[in-house]
């Protein structure tokens, strides 16, 4: 699934910039150095109702015009760990050329913020260079939403005394109270018949808003299940339900939500499906499926990764049967 929640790319319009006044004896004098941050950038979910923009990459872009940094520069960065994750080794190229760099120390992490320091192993000459350590970590639910993360710095330890940048997550003016997410659940009974064989069909799907807000009205229940073994399918209450139609192979309903779910609350959907006569093996078989969309508010969707439900351990022909057969009746 395309991350339709909050991971979604922004350009970052104004970086932030270090100017520093260099040695005379280590490179040539009035060196400038600017550091901005990386243009891609995500937007994060924070525990206090606000959303932030804030750089992919932990580093940034390295420009250096008039003159060089020598080797044994020292660049110290602290970050939030909730946000972001190191590689094994911080990096500094330019196009396809690397630059000799390596952590003065492995980076710390007491619980809040990161920190780390990295020694240039070969002097960098005018040009602008990717520094990269890491990059912000995959966050996933139920941790897609986080603590408001600090400020990244960047500081260059220089003879004349250290030069340190910043990079504070942009407030976007979106609030996290707009955020809906949900899993399903299925109950099951297993159809049997001669021979050991067997299916799984689905009786409910319970529906668990994770919040904060309501799962949206006319958020869909699609069900599916194989058309050569149902005859019949009915999702939802008796006086509102959703019938099946066959589409290709499979027999499919899909229960549009009446009213919101509120956050922290279950809702249960009763599903009908009427199975055919079974006998022998099944020359062809579709496992069941079933699924949560909402096309329309996709956008302030929290992705559980909970969102579809599938039964692949059906026994319906003698290979399938030497995997998941439960013995004959």
């Amino acid at each position: 699934m395309s991350r339709r929640s909050l991971l979604s790319g922004f350009g970052l319009g104004a970086g932030a910039a270090l100017l520093v006044s260099t040695a005379p004896q280590a490179h040539a004098a009035g060196a400038e150095v600017s550091l901005t941050p990386g243009e891609e950038t995500t937007e994060v979910a924070t525990t206090d109702g606000t959303t932030v923009t804030v750089p992919v990459l932990l580093g940034g872009t390295l420009t250096i015009t008039g003159g060089s940094l020598p080797a044994g520069t020292r660049i110290a960065l602290t970050w939030s760990s909730a946000l972001y994750t190191t590689e094994e080794a911080p990096a500094i190229t330019r196009d396809d050329e690397a630059f000799d760099c390596a952590f003065e120390a492995e980076p710390t992490d007491d619980g809040t913020t990161g920190s780390a320091a990295v020694l240039l192993g070969a002097v960098l000459p005018e040009g602008a260079f990717t520094l990269a350590l890491g990059s912000v970590r995959a966050l996933t639910y139920p941790d897609d939403i986080i603590a408001p993360p600090t400020a990244t710095t960047i500081a260059l330890a220089l003879p004349d005394g250290d030069r340190e940048v910043t990079q504070e997550p942009a407030d976007t003016g979106t609030s996290t109270d707009l955020l809906w997410g949900a899993t399903i659940g299925v109950t099951w009974t297993a159809l049997r018949w001669a021979d050991g064989f067997h299916l799984w069909k689905p009786d409910t799907v319970a529906l668990h808003s994770v919040g904060p807000s309501p799962v949206p009205a006319g958020t869909v229940i699609d069900v599916q299940v194989d058309a050569g073994a149902f005859t019949d399918l009915a999702v939802g209450p008796e006086d509102a339900e959703a019938s099946g139609s066959v589409q290709g192979t499979v027999l499919r309903a899909s229960y549009p939500i009446p009213e919101p779910v509120a956050a922290d609350t279950i809702l249960a959907i009763p599903i009908v499906a009427t199975a055919a006569e079974l006998s022998g093996e099944l020359a062809s078989y579709e496992p069941p499926l079933l699924a949560l969309t909402n096309a329309a508010a996709s956008q302030t969707q929290r992705l559980t990764g909970l969102e579809t439900v599938s039964r692949q351990d059906n026994a319906v022909d003698a290979a399938s049967k030497v995997l998941y057969g439960m013995g004959e009746e």
